[in-house]
């Protein structure tokens, strides 16, 4: 009966060690909000080798906002929610403000398939810092953060994020 102790105790330590996740590991959105001079901007990075070619924000009834590039796209894109870059088309207009205390969606689509979204809601917004999957980070760590980045099919991009 004793060394069944030993062995149930190192069973049951090494399953919940395998549990333990290393939030410095995991990847992260390449999705962030920021506030600049009042206004409510998405910084959003693409995985390497491919440009943001689309950016999306919903909320539990669908789209509120849409953009997509009309050519190649940008490895970083950064802007003032509601407002379409210079080469971008808006598939879904802007035609409310944000609440500060509502769970958005942010999403992105990019040149190779991939897609990311991730839910913020702006009153977690910090000055000078961006929200982003960590919460309120610098700038620096957003933008030096490990993305992930997974294929998915294009047709996804139709469907609002949960």
């Amino acid at each position: 009966m004793k060394q069944q102790v030993p062995i149930l105790a190192v069973l049951t330590l090494t399953m919940v060690s395998s549990c333990v996740v290393f939030p410095s590991n995991r990847p992260e959105s390449g999705i962030g909000v920021v506030r600049e001079e009042g206004r409510l901007k998405v910084i959003v990075r693409s995985c390497p080798g491919s440009d943001v070619v689309e950016v999306r924000l919903s909320d539990q009834n669908g789209w509120l906002w849409k953009v997509a590039s009309e050519g190649k796209g940008h490895s970083i894109f950064r802007q003032e929610i509601g407002v379409a870059p210079e080469g971008w088309k808006t598939d879904v207009p802007l035609k409310q403000s944000l609440a500060p205390n509502v769970s958005y969606g942010f999403g992105k689509t990019t040149s190779k398939g991939s897609m990311a979204s991730v839910a913020l809601v702006p009153l977690d917004l910090k000055d000078g810092m961006v929200l982003s999957d960590r919460g309120s980070v610098s700038e620096e760590e957003f933008m030096s953060a490990n993305i992930g980045c997974l294929t998915r099919p294009s047709s996804a991009s139709s469907v609002p994020p949960a």
